[in-house]
């Protein structure tokens, strides 16, 4: 019976263990990015630390990742991700954001959470609880179309 119970208490912990890990959509757009030639970097660009201050001020916790790319003649790409703790943060954040929505022109903000979720991810804008911006415009439609296939 001890047997038993110990191997129920391990396999719930583990099935917790997986279903934590598995929230967090950042994991996949980290990999995307990698395949597409980005590089981690620590520091954030000065618009995600913008983002952050604003929504820190609303209590919304999130966790800024960056990523860069050389692209030759065009300089260098910069790519900041903002990680949520939930969708409806993002959704919540997007609608109260100036500097959000000021970066994503093309969605209009909504009082449909899932209306606006789903056009951020159509649009390419976001994936799971992450949204995710480039900061040079020319470079836009490829990150795009990198969170798009993540």
């Amino acid at each position: 019976m001890k047997k038993l119970l110990t191997i129920i208490s391990l396999s719930l912990v583990f099935a917790l263990c997986l279903f934590a890990c598995a929230c967090s959509s950042y994991g996949k757009l980290q990999k995307a990015f990698e395949k597409e030639g980005y590089v981690v970097s620590e520091s954030v660009d000065a618009l995600g630390e913008n983002i952050k201050t604003e929504l820190e001020k609303d209590e919304i916790a999130v966790t800024l990742h960056g990523f860069t790319k050389s692209n030759g003649l065009l300089g260098s790409d910069v790519v900041v991700v903002v990680e949520f703790k939930a969708t409806d943060d993002l959704v919540k954040a997007f609608n109260e954001s100036e500097t959000m929505q000021g970066a994503v022109s093309d969605i209009e903000k909504n009082e449909d959470v899932k209306v606006v979720y789903n056009a951020l991810v159509e649009a390419g804008w976001a994936n799971g609880n992450c949204f995710v911006f480039s900061v040079n415009p020319l470079n836009r439609t490829n990150v795009c179309n990198v969170v798009k296939n993540a």
